[in-house]
């Protein structure tokens, strides 16, 4: 977890690519976009892969896009979080 919070704050450093990251999401959520851990996670991997590869490869070794540390973004620098999943079969009928 001490980890997890380290390259959290990776992105203090870049605090304009955080603003992208951040708008980015916000206006998907603002539109309707569902948006779960499913659809969350590849998105930032994939800007942070393809904008920020020097953030990946400046000296912060180790450091990689998980799911967990999506959820911690978003916890972080949103004030987001997830509810749990439900099912319709933990659903109970009212009749």
């Amino acid at each position: 977890m001490k980890h997890l919070k380290q390259h959290l704050l990776i992105l203090k450093e870049y605090p304009t690519f955080q603003n992208e990251l951040v708008t980015m999401l916000q206006k998907m959520r603002s539109v309707g976009q569902p948006l779960s851990t499913s659809v969350v996670h590849p998105i930032l991997r994939g800007m942070i892969e393809s904008l920020a590869h020097k953030i990946l490869c400046n000296g912060h070794g180790g450091f990689v896009v998980t799911r967990e540390w999506s959820r911690q973004f978003l916890k972080h620098y949103m004030n987001w979080c997830f509810c749990m999943a439900t099912t319709i079969a933990s659903k109970m009928l009212a009749d």
